[in-house]
């Protein structure tokens, strides 16, 4: 079974990552059972006695059942180190051929950033600095982006074809997803562009895609009346944070402090923080994206004393009393920690430039709201704070939530409601079995 993953942002990355385990899932399973026969047929039967039992036969069918079984169950547990720490050698050799098995049944590719790297898959491309914001900045990072894209095209045009899953980022994904239909693949687009919207989602997805895995319950049915086959299992951030924070984590008193995944972003938003929190005598922590330069952060930072922590945002969250958000899917996770939180988004000069052109041109319109607890709501329930940001509206923001305030209750009573509506926590394990299904795949677990 051939899989291809195109992620082009944090939140994607971290997607493709869990989604990539979970479609290995059941394939270990058949290639430890592969491995194990393999090698069980050379295994060397003792030679008996004149003297053979009556029931020689079957009990050297049922060793070799049992030799299997253990074999099997100890690779599957993932036994390896174990293995090459002793003496079986016959154990061990078969542990290194694991791999092999494994990628003869399955073969995961992937554009993404650092955790679908560290997942194992091969990699056909980096996204790391795909995420761009505004217009010139997105004319900035077009080469990295056509080069990905290029390499992704070659993948696709490879071998036979097999599922694509495209996540999110529809700047390339959509025309990734278009082509890949025009090769044969099957297209699994999980977090189509914009499904967040309640008036509209993509007019091209029910052309591009075979199956939708949507974020929103809104979006599965819009999509739906569209005549695609569009799914709702939840939100998949549930599920990253989840395993993220698997055990509890005291609650704290500090500020933790999500700049952005994006450089232009976190260039933004720093200074208008530092000038917010000055003063504060609470601790205050950065949670950075994975592959964030932590010490070219704090290097910029100009406010009050401050630590920093990368790829561990959702432990951050749970440990923090009150936290500053930069708008996105990180709302959610404040949501997720019950972490009472403002939204800041501070844009450059150009931004802002490029917003009244586009405004007077008419070609765009600033959003009721940006942040998604409120688009969820349909309410302001988290203050949103944009650019030009109000420095000292910031900071009143955040004196309240750290009190026991009545803005801070009201977030807590509404955080759950909002949890109950991001659906279950399972949703890429299920999206995965999906994959299965449409490639053919072995079964999972």
């Amino acid at each position: 079974m051939r899989v291809f993953i195109s992620a082009g942002e944090a939140s994607g990355d971290a997607y493709g990552a869990v989604l990539a385990r979970e479609i290995a899932a059941g394939f270990d399973d058949r290639a430890a059972f592969e491995v194990a026969m393999l090698n069980l047929v050379s295994l060397r039967t003792p030679k008996p006695s004149k003297h053979v039992p009556a029931d020689y036969e079957a009990r050297r069918v049922l060793g070799r059942q049992e030799a299997w079984q253990f074999l099997a169950f100890g690779l599957i547990e993932d036994t390896g180190p174990e293995c090459e720490r002793g003496d079986d050698v016959f154990l061990h050799d078969c542990w290194n051929l694991l791999p092999i098995a494994r990628r003869s049944f399955l073969d995961i590719a992937a554009v993404g950033g650092p955790r679908l790297r560290e997942s194992g898959v091969r990699m056909v491309a980096s996204s790391d600095r795909w995420g761009a914001v505004g217009i010139l900045h997105s004319l900035a990072v077009v080469p990295k982006v056509y080069g990905g894209f290029r390499a992704a095209k070659r993948e696709l045009a490879t071998g036979d074809p097999g599922v694509f899953i495209p996540i999110d980022f529809g700047y390339a994904n959509i025309r990734l997803a278009r082509r890949a239909k025009r090769l044969g693949w099957k297209v699994l687009y999980l977090v189509p562009p914009g499904s967040w919207r309640r008036d509209r989602q993509g007019k091209d997805l029910p052309e591009i895609a075979d199956v939708a895995v949507t974020p929103f319950p809104w979006s599965a049915e819009m999509l739906q009346k569209m005549g695609l086959d569009a799914r709702f299992y939840g939100h998949p951030i549930k599920q990253t944070f989840r395993e993220a924070a698997p055990e509890p984590v005291e609650r704290g008193q500090g500020v933790v402090v999500l700049p952005g995944s994006r450089d232009a972003e976190i260039a933004a938003n720093l200074p208008v923080l530092g000038v917010a929190l000055h003063g504060l005598k609470v601790p205050i922590e950065f949670a950075l994206a994975p592959g964030t330069d932590a010490e070219a952060v704090l290097a910029q930072w100009a406010g009050p004393p401050a630590t920093a922590v990368v790829g561990e945002t959702q432990k951050a969250l749970l440990r923090a009393r009150v936290a500053v958000v930069c708008s996105g899917t990180a709302t959610l996770e404040a949501v997720l920690a019950k972490t009472p939180c403002t939204v800041v988004y501070q844009g450059s000069p150009q931004m802002r430039a490029e917003e009244k052109l586009l405004t007077r041109l008419g070609l765009w319109k600033r959003p009721k709201f940006v942040a998604l607890p409120n688009i969820l709501l349909d309410r302001e329930l988290v203050p949103e704070r944009l650019d030009p940001v109000d420095p000292v509206a910031v900071r009143r923001d955040v004196d309240a939530l750290l009190d026991d305030s009545r803005a801070r209750m009201l977030q807590l009573a509404a955080f759950h409601d909002l949890i109950q509506s991001l659906g279950p926590d399972d949703a890429l394990t299920k999206a995965a079995a999906v994959v299965k299904e449409m490639g053919g795949g072995v079964g999972g677990r």
